[in-house]
């Protein structure tokens, strides 16, 4: 049995109880580093020792003694003190009387304790078992353990969540099946506790969610210098906007955040209404890319408060569609970016506690929805405090990026995101320039989405939206589509490629508000609703089957007068003939008188 409390850390220091060759004692006094003085607790006698030959006087310390009480540990060395000096003598009637007296213990007890000092003579020989069950053995025999843990792994490898009684009841058949005597249902919950206990979490986290928190995660995340390795994720804000314009809730913000790995710092985002997608990933990446000076002016805020920005040489994002998209991973290698795909989930963590960072400040405010808005059943709608636009909402977000979160001290780099930025481009008192892009026009282009138009002698129709400039002229009605490039945060121009030529063409109409994609598909939403077609399936159906009733009336009536005037000049021809015939008899005998001229009527017609 090994000795009592052998830690493989020990902090000496003076007053610490230890064992000392199988004694109690506490450290007197600290010589050297290799020397040091104890002093028996029992006797009170002062011994020199090394502390590599202490041991700690601890609990849990060693597991044989892990759980014992501290009663029972000094029950142990006083015991150990006590019978220790008749370990290698003959006990005496009168040692006995006095062992029994102190000791408390009868006399077969006595020598039995003797017994176990020679065997291992240290305070752990006398350390008295617990009573009842030894604690971590199975009470199942091994063809019923086998059947809960094969039904255990079969219920773990299944989707959706699975009840403990219907694991049971499948473990209860297999077991009367085999002749076995079945667990009962608690023992089966003990063993999914232990062995899956995901199962216990599937009903409220679902499975994935399930996993990832029960599932260990060993390692470090390696970081880089800055700009070495980007990623990008989505998720939904925790935060209602409204519309800019009647301040009316349109919908719950999503946003797509750039952050730096070397710093953990973020580089740029975009929040808009529409669901995730590469031009959402376009307009983060691109506002990462790009310095932010006059975006920060845009919104009201000091135009250095922002200076992470930069061409990074990777970037790692999830298995997401627009992640794989062709067009994403070609822009991203035209400019010399490596794009690279998670292998895992862990992969992105850095950037999975900033988002949630930023959404625990998003719960401060109102309309906040909280992380899972169909749990607040009962609960005021949040849309009734909604009061932040698309663009304060920004403001909001780079607010809390630029003032908050770059300034809080990061634990693992041992400074704030913005010290280790200035650092990484730092060389003495003099400051280096991250990686600029020449061309911005041409880099925000590449990530920007498009559509193929043709030009015509109105312009460009997109989005239902005219757009017309005077440089489109010589290209008007030359039956060729064009790729037509937009900026879904600022639908006001539009950007059409020509050959290696890039024409800005602004609105038709230079009267419009120039308004993100989705507040203008919104406006129109609520105006479809607040005016709807009227001219629905019943009105289309009325309205057809009267113009067909009408139709068919009308040629009715078409084809009876026609009918009627096929007969009436039928009965005119048929007299002028009746006529005819008769001129024609009464004439026959009348002999022709050709002395006499011909008549000409007065229309010259003979």
């Amino acid at each position: 049995m090994p000795v009592v409390g052998h830690s493989a850390v020990i902090l000496c220091d003076v007053g610490t109880s230890v064992v000392y060759r199988a004694r109690a004692c506490k450290i007197a006094r600290i010589e050297s580093f290799d020397r040091v003085v104890v002093q028996d607790d029992v006797t009170g006698e002062q011994l020199p020792a090394s502390p590599h030959d202490l041991r700690l006087l601890t609990k849990g310390a060693d597991p044989e003694v892990r759980n014992l009480s501290e009663r029972e540990l000094k029950r142990a060395v006083r015991l150990t003190a006590l019978l220790l000096p008749f370990v290698d003598r003959r006990i005496t009637a009168e040692d006995l009387a006095t062992l029994k007296r102190e000791t408390k213990l009868g006399k077969t007890r006595i020598y039995e304790c003797l017994e176990e000092l020679r065997a291992s003579p240290c305070p752990a020989a006398l350390v008295r078992n617990r009573s009842g069950f030894p604690k971590g053995r199975s009470r199942l025999s091994s063809p019923v353990e086998a059947i809960v843990a094969r039904e255990i792994h079969r219920a773990s490898r299944k989707p959706g969540a699975r009840t403990i009684q219907s694991i049971f009841e499948q473990i209860e058949l297999r077991c009367v099946e085999a002749g076995l005597s079945p667990p009962s249902i608690q023992t089966v919950r003990a063993r999914i506790a232990i062995q899956r206990q995901e199962l216990l979490h599937r009903r409220r986290r679902g499975k994935r969610r399930a996993i990832e928190e029960t599932r260990p995660l060993p390692g470090t995340m390696r970081r880089g210098l800055p700009l070495d390795l980007e990623e990008i994720d989505h998720s939904p804000l925790d935060i209602i906007l409204v519309d800019s314009q009647d301040r009316e809730p349109i919908g719950r913000a999503q946003m797509t955040l750039v952050m730096d790995a070397g710093i953990s710092g973020f580089m740029g985002f975009h929040l808009g209404i529409d669901p995730p997608s590469l031009l959402t990933t376009a307009l983060a990446f691109t506002h990462a890319v790009l310095p932010k000076e006059q975006w920060l002016i845009d919104h009201d805020l000091p135009a250095d408060s922002w200076p992470l920005y930069g061409l990074p040489k990777n970037v790692r994002t999830d298995r997401a569609a627009e992640f794989k998209s062709i067009q994403f991973t070609d822009s991203c290698k035209a400019w010399g970016i490596e794009p690279h795909l998670r292998k895992k989930k862990e992969d992105g963590g850095i950037i999975e506690r900033g988002i949630e960072k930023i959404q625990a400040c998003a719960a401060l405010e109102d309309g906040a929805t909280g992380s899972d808005p169909k749990k607040r059943r009962g609960e005021p709608d949040p849309s009734r405090y909604a009061h932040m636009t698309i663009k304060e909402a920004e403001s909001w977000l780079a607010r809390e990026i630029t003032q908050h979160f770059h300034y809080t001290r990061n634990d693992e780099l041992g400074m704030s995101a913005n010290q280790a930025w200035r650092a990484a481009h730092s060389v003495g008192d003099e400051l280096r320039l991250p990686p600029i892009v020449a061309n911005q026009k041409a880099f925000l282009l590449s990530f920007l989405p498009w559509e193929m138009r043709l030009i015509t002698h109105e312009g460009v129709r997109l989005f239902k939206e005219k757009y017309y400039s005077n440089e489109l002229l010589p290209f008007v009605g030359n039956k060729t589509k064009y790729k037509v490039h937009y900026d879904p945060r600022r639908l006001g121009r539009i950007y059409i490629e020509v050959g290696q030529t890039i024409i800005t063409v602004p609105y038709a109409d230079p009267s419009k508000p120039c308004l993100p994609k989705f507040e203008l598909d919104a406006r129109r939403r609520r105006q479809l609703e607040a005016f709807p077609n009227e001219y629905d399936r019943t009105r289309r159906v009325a309205h057809n089957a009267s113009q067909a009733a009408g139709r068919r009336a009308s040629k009715q009536k078409t084809r009876e007068a026609r009918r009627k005037e096929r007969l009436y000049q039928a009965s005119t021809q048929a007299g002028a003939d009746i006529v005819r015939k008769d001129l024609h008899r009464a004439n026959e005998d009348v002999p022709a008188d050709y002395s006499r001229a011909p008549k000409v009527s007065s229309g010259g017609v003979v």
